[in-house]
């Protein structure tokens, strides 16, 4: 017995010597790669955000219009702080954007065509919390408001 607990510390003790710090330091490495990265994926999201703050695809057209893909690029800006303050204001500047496309109820403009209507709105849902700037009554409002007419969409585009 005493053996084998002997050759269990042995065994533990084994892992604590170079090899474990040998491993820190390609994990190290390896944060070091994915920040570059992450740097280089702000980059090129700035890069392709619309003068008037939207994102359209310029490869797929029914993401071409502008409210279909700005709220999911949106989403993922505020986990990206490797690209500074422009991913800050590239958020809020897309959220005006998305706030800009509704009338004082907080539906739709009559001139706002959603493609998706029922992924865009949840999205900018999610969008709305996130940042401070829009009031939650409005938020909760809009929700409350809507929830059988997102139902009714939902039902719609489910039997199509």
């Amino acid at each position: 017995m005493r053996l084998a607990v002997l050759c269990a510390v042995a065994v533990c003790a084994a892992g604590c010597g170079p090899a474990q710090q040998q491993l820190a330091w390609q994990d190290a490495a390896l944060i070091k790669r994915i920040d570059a990265s992450l740097v280089k994926t702000a980059g090129f999201l700035l890069a392709r955000q619309s003068p008037d703050s939207a994102w359209r695809s310029s490869v797929y057209g029914i993401y071409r219009d502008g409210p279909s893909l700005t709220p999911h690029v949106a989403s993922i800006m505020p986990f990206l702080p490797q690209g500074g303050p422009a991913t800050a204001a590239s958020f809020e500047a897309a959220v005006k954007y998305l706030v800009g496309l509704l009338d004082e109820k907080g539906l739709p403009r009559g001139d706002v065509e959603l493609i998706y209507p029922v992924y865009t709105s949840a999205t900018c849902s999610a969008l709305a919390v996130k940042t401070s700037r829009t009031p939650q009554r409005l938020i909760r409002k809009v929700l409350v408001d809507n929830i059988e007419q997102v139902a009714e969409l939902s039902k719609f585009q489910d039997n199509q």
